[in-house]
């Protein structure tokens, strides 16, 4: 984001204070959830600095948070809701770090993204409603407790993945995201463990994908 688009966030946008209910610029909030954060005061909107960072230098993350939002204790139970996702997502981010060593691979929370950019614009073409269903239908075979075939399973979504799609714009980086998470996972490579825990990684990001878009959550 350029510097005239920050500026004009902080000069222009006004963001709710869930926690006084008042209304207020980029900079107050910021200093308020600061200063809740330093004297672990609670609640607030922001559990650690690092999360009140991320949200400074991704500012989109104060759509959330606009003037305009209403009902205070419905938008911080939200808040609530979208913080247990988070700290499940960075748990997963951590097995993942330790699974596959390949940098490339997008981390869980654009893997999350990307799953919620397909459920939001599917309809638009068939490939990402047969890349879903292949997703779903791993998370069905595992509540069952069926066996898992990492191969088959990345063999099959390589086939969706790389055959003749055709996609919309919103649709392109969403699938350029699981594709790399696909094709950086060296399955042959690994053992049957290590190759279950990859499959169980993918899709433990697919259902939270999946409950955030049923709850009409955006992205963590």
């Amino acid at each position: 984001m350029s510097l005239d688009r920050k500026q004009l966030i902080s000069t222009h946008l006004h963001l709710k204070d869930l926690i006084s209910g008042q209304a207020i610029s980029p900079n107050e909030w910021i200093k308020h959830e600061l200063i809740r954060i330093q004297n672990d005061i609670r609640p607030r909107h922001c559990q650690s600095y690092s999360e009140l960072v991320q949200m400074i230098e991704e500012p989109f993350r104060f759509e959330a948070y606009k003037a305009s939002v209403t009902g205070p204790a419905l938008s911080y139970k939200r808040k609530s809701i979208m913080s247990y996702y988070i700290l499940q997502l960075h748990n997963i981010e951590q097995v993942r770090k330790r699974l596959v060593a390949d940098k490339r691979q997008p981390s869980s929370v654009l893997l999350c993204r990307a799953f919620l950019g397909l459920w939001q614009h599917y309809r638009c073409a068939s490939s990402p409603r047969q890349l879903l269903y292949e997703f779903d239908k791993m998370r069905v075979d595992m509540k069952l407790q069926k066996p898992v075939h990492p191969f088959h399973f990345k063999a099959k979504l390589m086939t969706i993945l790389l055959g003749k799609v055709k996609l919309t714009e919103k649709l392109v980086k969403p699938w350029q995201w699981i594709c790399e998470w696909v094709t950086t996972a060296t399955v042959d490579d690994m053992n049957e463990q290590e190759g279950a825990q990859w499959i169980q990684l993918s899709i433990s990001i697919f259902i939270i994908a999946k409950k955030l878009y049923t709850k009409g959550l955006s992205p963590p």
